[in-house]
């Protein structure tokens, strides 16, 4: 059988009677006269095999990932358990854990509904049996993969000589459902009112933070932090972009509580303490509605923009019908709006609109002019506004406070330009130099398109930018999405206490001719910025490499974490 022998003949196997090799007893063998306690080793075996050499996943040929504490295993009944949260990476679907131990998914058609400790939930209403209970291992919930991928029209067929898993839709058509709202999975935290600033970017941005980490955790967080950020240097009306939410949320700079820093007293609190890390920030192409659909689905909230006359929940437009909450702007006026998409309605009526568009289809749109705007805050946007879906960021991982020790880095005011040399391919680096004995454990930089292929290299004992060439390769990988990510090492690096390190990155990205995200001082971003904080290095070939804060006025991009070793 080509790639090896799949689950179900080994379990069919199990069934018949099986003649075992002579001379002495091989694990994992079954022999005539084998008892049920025997078959319960012989599949305890088996689980063990694979689990010591760890499965390889992946979806469509695309391979998948998994964190270090959160990878699939095989149970003592041979059977497949999945995280719960790789659901949504892997697919399109959501996948929650509500308090009560509830699990729910959703795709299209499909919910399935379970409680952590039974081997039984609701598919659509029927009773499905999963064979295993779905589990809670240290802090993740595990799911039995085959009963769950089945009832959201997927197969995977399991090949244990190579200990590869692949999993394949069982139809062509869209996965995603014609209607879909956070609100009606607890999924998106209260409306606020922006009142008379301009700080809709930091309300739609912290909106979508929000809704990403829900409904795990319920949190308000404080705009007034993310817009009078003193690296940015703006006032409360002079608004802002999601690139600059980005660079504030991954310089660790926030988010906080509001109650840490209240919104609309025109001052900041900036002894206030990150209470989360922005791991992975998605920036989703230019009118893919599939792909924010998709992602609201997975992760939460889609921080977008829009064009509009309005500027409270008092004024009108004729663009707006208030009766029916429907937003439709054909124009070519330029984005001037922030909102968060918090779901989509394929079917919402072209006649709801005060000029009709071509079709029907609108996107649901959380507001920040208070609960007087709308359908209590919220109103739909046509699929066909000039606006609707051109910028969008979703905050794809957030991680805990307290995930690393140090941040280096020299790019606060983020991503705001782009270098390379006309070509998809170009190399980068930042050095640091560290305070103690440290262990680096991750990386961050930004995709500045689609179709991003990376490799990460370590030089330790940095000297001249020469040593760049003595790079060691430790970690290379794959970008489907444009975004700022933070790469996970497979292995902590020891660095020596006082001793520079420089960190190299080599990026491919189809299709550009810039693909080194960098921060320089720019007309609109000036703030904090700051030339002499960083040493960094560009090179076409990764062989001759030139500096950037001397050649081209600029920091590059590139942040290193690490936590200190006793």
């Amino acid at each position: 059988m080509k790639k090896g022998i799949i689950i179900s003949c080994i379990l069919g196997i199990l069934l018949m009677v099986y003649v075992g090799f002579s001379g002495d007893d091989e694990p994992g063998v079954l022999k005539a006269g084998d008892n049920q306690e025997t078959v319960k080793e012989f599949l305890s075996e088996l689980a063990q095999i694979n689990n010591e050499r760890g499965l390889i996943v992946s979806v469509e040929d695309a391979m998948v990932g998994f964190e270090k504490n959160s990878k699939p295993y095989v149970s003592d009944s041979a059977k497949l358990m999945f995280p719960l949260d790789s659901f949504h990476h892997m697919l399109d679907c959501s996948a929650v854990l509500y308090d009560g131990g509830k699990v729910f998914l959703q795709n299209k058609g499909n919910v399935i509904e379970g409680l952590v400790g039974s081997d039984v939930v609701s598919y659509n209403g029927s009773t499905i049996e999963l064979g295993e209970k779905i589990t809670m291992v240290g802090d993740e919930v595990y799911v039995p993969a085959q009963e769950i991928l089945n009832c959201l029209g997927y197969h995977y067929d399991w090949y244990v000589t190579s200990n590869s898993v692949v999993i394949r839709k069982k139809y062509i058509d869209s996965y995603l459902p014609e209607k879909y709202d956070l609100r009606e999975v607890l999924r998106v935290s209260p409306v606020r009112n922006q009142g008379s600033y301009g700080t809709c970017w930091a309300f739609a941005s912290l909106g979508a933070f929000e809704s990403s980490l829900m409904p795990d955790e319920e949190v308000v967080l404080s705009p007034d932090h993310m817009s009078l950020n003193k690296d940015f240097a703006l006032e409360g009306d002079m608004g802002g972009e999601y690139t600059m939410a980005i660079a504030y949320l991954a310089s660790w700079k926030g988010p906080v509580l509001e109650q840490e820093d209240p919104y609309g007293d025109g001052t900041t609190n900036e002894e206030a303490d990150a209470i989360y890390h922005l791991e992975d920030a998605m920036v989703l192409q230019s009118k893919d509605y599939n792909a924010i659909k998709k992602a609201v689905l997975k992760y939460g909230g889609v921080q977008t923009s829009i064009f509009t006359y309005l500027t409270s929940s008092y004024s009108s437009s004729y663009y707006y019908n208030a009766d029916k909450a429907a937003y439709y702007f054909d124009g070519v006026g330029k984005s001037n709006h922030d909102v968060v998409i918090v779901g989509w309605d394929d079917n919402f009526p072209k006649g709801y609109f005060t000029t009709e568009p071509p079709g029907d289809g609108a996107f649901i749109c959380k507001n920040s002019w208070g609960k007087n705007f709308g359908e209590d805050g919220y109103f739909y946007v046509s699929y066909y506004d000039s606006n609707i879906g051109v910028y969008n960021v979703v905050y794809s991982k957030i991680g805990d406070a307290d995930n690393y020790d140090n941040i280096y880095q020299s790019d606060l005011l983020g991503w705001n330009g782009q270098l390379g040399y006309e070509s998809e391919s170009a190399y980068f680096a930042n050095v640091y130099e560290t305070d103690s004995k440290e262990e680096l454990n991750a990386v961050s930089f930004y995709a500045t398109g689609k179709d991003t292929e990376y490799k990460v290299y370590l030089v330790k004992d940095y000297k001249i930018k020469e040593d760049l060439n003595r790079r060691e390769l430790i970690k290379t990988g794959y970008l489907e999405e444009a975004g700022y990510y933070t790469i996970d090492l497979d292995a902590g690096y020891e660095l020596e206490a006082n001793s520079k390190f420089a960190v190299v990155v080599y990026v491919s990205t189809k299709d550009a001719e810039l693909p080194i995200a960098i921060e320089y001082q720019s007309s609109n971003r000036r703030g904090n910025f700051i030339l002499e904080d960083g040493e960094g290095y560009i090179s076409m070939h990764g062989k001759e490499w030139k500096r950037c804060e001397t050649t081209q006025k600029c920091n590059v991009c590139l942040k290193a974490f690490t936590t200190e070793v006793e």
